[in-house]
Parts: structure tokens; sequence; C-alpha cells
């Protein structure tokens, strides 16, 4: 009988041991251990071979095989094939470390919310947990930490921290980092200034054209019309370029119509509710100003079941007189009644 000498495996490697005779086919073998363990439970024999799909610490032992002699019926073994199976350190989950649960920060300031850990291959990720997408024109994410420049009350909620496995593709999440934000003084100022890039200087600063909206908010019921105005005080120019945009970064619907400053939301739904900005663009940097958010609210109409029709009434009509009875015929007078006697 011919079989492997040995292998050397770790644990949850697959293990294949084959036995043959020379010269003879499809002959019956059989499998044990020169210890007289038993097999271990997941262990398959197929024909001459011996299949041990996940071995483990206790798989490690001498196998023998062997065959029945057609002549004169002993058994005849072959030489152990020797397995040893090797102990594999268990892999600990990767979990990221969050320096906080919770951060509170004042509006227009800088935040950052760390998120690390030491397994190379899995990418630190940052999103929003209701799925709003994340505004990248004033945030980053660099090393597992997310970087929110110019904080924007949009901006509170819950982020999540998420590693991502650059192999398989498979994302795990964890805990939420609930980030609240303190509004400033100047919010309701129509002339606040909410830039995409670093703050700038009060001098610098003085030379933008600051865009100003002629509202603050706008609630309206569902199917209305919405109007919202967008002003360059400084501007010389004969065209206004002054644009509107969602702050929360949504695309705006298709019944939204932009010109010249002037933004329409014809038949207007819930979903069009939040807020917006009007900006402009510095003609020498490129810098994008914004002016304060216009924070739009559209009520749900509420539908009432129609009321029957009423249906019109009669016209009166005068009962007609009636006729006055006929009167009676008077009855013929009967004629006397003479009585005749007979004279004697």
């Amino acid at each position: 009988l011919v079989v492997a000498s040995g292998e050397v495996v770790d644990e949850g490697e697959r293990v294949t041991f084959q036995c043959y005779v020379p010269g003879k086919l499809n002959i019956q073998v059989n499998w044990h251990r020169q210890d007289g363990v038993p097999l271990s439970a997941d262990t398959i024999v197929e024909g001459a071979t011996l299949i041990i799909p996940r071995a483990t610490l206790a798989d490690t032992a001498a196998y023998i095989c062997s065959v029945e002699d057609g002549y004169d019926g002993l058994t005849v073994d072959s030489a152990p094939a020797y397995l040893s199976v090797n102990p594999v350190e268990p892999t600990t989950e990767v979990v990221p470390v969050l320096d906080s649960s919770s951060k509170t920060v004042e509006e227009g300031d800088t935040v950052e919310l760390h998120c690390t850990h030491t397994e190379q291959s899995l990418e630190v990720q940052w999103r929003r947990e209701d799925d709003v997408e994340l505004d990248f024109t004033r945030m980053s994410i660099e090393n597992g930490i997310l970087i929110i420049q110019n904080v924007h009350q949009s901006d509170a909620g819950k982020f999540v921290c998420f590693l991502e496995d650059w192999e398989s593709g498979a994302r795990t999440d964890y805990e939420p980092v609930n980030l609240l934000v303190n509004p400033s003084e100047t919010t309701e100022s129509p002339t606040t200034t909410v830039s995409s890039t670093p703050q700038t200087s009060p001098v610098e600063e003085a030379h933008h054209l600051v865009p100003v909206a002629d509202v603050s908010s706008e609630t309206v019921t569902q199917g209305d019309t919405i109007v919202l105005r967008c002003s360059l005080p400084d501007q010389e120019d004969d065209v206004l370029l002054a644009y509107w945009r969602r702050e929360d970064g949504q695309l705006m619907s298709d019944e939204v119509v932009e010109q010249d400053g002037v933004l329409t939301i014809t038949n207007a739904q819930p979903s069009d509710s939040g807020p917006y900005v009007c900006y402009t663009e510095d003609a020498d940097t490129g810098e994008r100003i914004e002016s304060a958010p216009v924070y739009v609210t559209v009520i749900e109409a509420t539908t009432s079941a129609p009321e029957p029709p009423v249906e019109p009434e009669p016209e009166w009509e005068p009962e007609p007189e009636p006729e006055p009875e006929p009167e009676p015929e008077p009855e013929p007078e009967q004629p006397e009644q003479c009585t005749l006697h007979k004279r004697h």
C-alpha cells in the first residue's frame, strides 16, 4: 500500500490523504487512526481517499489505510501517514475608537470627529445616519477624522463611522456620534456669509459681494407657489450672478425654476421643505459666498370628503281652487191627492 508520508497544516485548512495499491483498481479501502481514536465526525472517506475539510488540533494523529487480501482474508495495513495541525491565533474584531459619543459646537465653528483603528487593510469612512449626503464643499475625511468647517445648523444629527474592506467591500457600522449645533446670534441676519473655503479676514471679507435673501423663512401649503428673491447690494453689473441651492445638499425638484436670482417653486410639496441658500462667486478668487439660509416649510394639505350634492327644491306652484259642487236640482212638486166621496 502506498500513502503520503505526512502533512503539516494550520487549523482550518483542508487535508487529503490518498491510498492506493499498485496494479489494483476499485478495491475496498478502510481508514483508521493508529491510536484507535475514531475519525472526527466531519471526516470524509471517498473510495481510497481520506478528506478532513477543516483540520483541528484534535485531528493531529497517524492515519493508516488498510485493505483485505482476497486470497487468505488477511488485512494489510499501510505505513502510517502523520498529520500535524498547527494552532492559529484567533483573530480579534477590529473595533474603531471614537473620541466621543456626542459633541456640541457653535454654529460657524470647525469640528472634528475622530475614528481610529490599527488595521491598515480597512478604510475608515463617515456617513450621516439619516443617509443625507455629506457636503464635501465644507467636509473632508482624513485618516478617519471627519472635519466639518463652518458648521451649519443643518449639520446637526448623528454621524456613523464605518469600516470598509478593500478586498470584499464589506461594510461594518459602529456607534453613531451625535453632533449638536448651537445657533449663533447672527443666524437670522440675511447678510451672514457662509463660505465653503477657510474663513477670510474682515479686511478681505469687506471686498466680497454678499448675497441677501428677501426673507429668512417661508411657510406655504402644499400645492402653492414659492418665490425666493436674492440680491447683491454692491453689484454694478446689469446681470445678476446669484444662484440658489439646497443647503442640505439635496437636489432641487423638477418644479423649481431659477432665473436672475429668483427661485420659483411651483406646486410646492413637503419634500421641498428645507434650508435654501443664495450664493455667488468672487470673480477674482472663485470663492463661493453664500447668504444666510432661508428655511422653507411646506405644510401637507388635508383633503376632506366631498359634500353630497344638494338637490334643488321644486318650485312652488299654487294649488288649483276646487271646482264648486253643482247645486242639487229641486225635487218636482207632487200633485195634491183628491179624495172622491160618493153622495147618497
